[in-house]
């Protein structure tokens, strides 16, 4: 819920500086980005219960992020469909805060759990 929060803030504020193609194109970034980091954030959520299917899920939650990236630019940027500029840095940017955002609640979760097994 917080990727979407994010996001939503991040396409607000880039809509009041851009015209229709750059806001189209801060758009198609944020469906983008939320496509692919709901998908990695279940499956790391999914995985991370046992410790040798965590990094697998951190790997593969990488690996799908840069393949959404290429995939972007080589289906959207390089033909024109949208504005490549704005949407690339919109792009680039929700990728980058939302794994920073997933890797501090993931810190908060880990450090909260090792306090609770060390008292109880």
């Amino acid at each position: 819920m917080g990727a979407t929060g994010l996001v939503l803030v991040g396409g607000m504020t880039a809509a009041a500086a851009l015209d229709s193609a750059g806001d189209r194109a801060v758009l198609a970034a944020a469906i983008l980005v939320l496509g692919t980091q709901l998908p990695a954030h279940v499956l790391l959520k999914a995985w991370k219960r046992r410790s040798d299917r965590f990094l697998a899920a951190m790997v593969a939650g990488f690996a799908l992020r840069v393949a959404v990236l290429i995939a972007a630019l080589v289906l959207f940027a390089l033909p024109g469909r949208v504005e490549p500029v704005p949407f690339l840095a919109a792009l680039g940017g929700f990728l980058v805060a939302t794994v920073i955002m997933e890797s501090a609640i993931e810190h908060r979760r880990v450090r909260t759990d090792s306090a609770v097994s060390e008292v109880g």
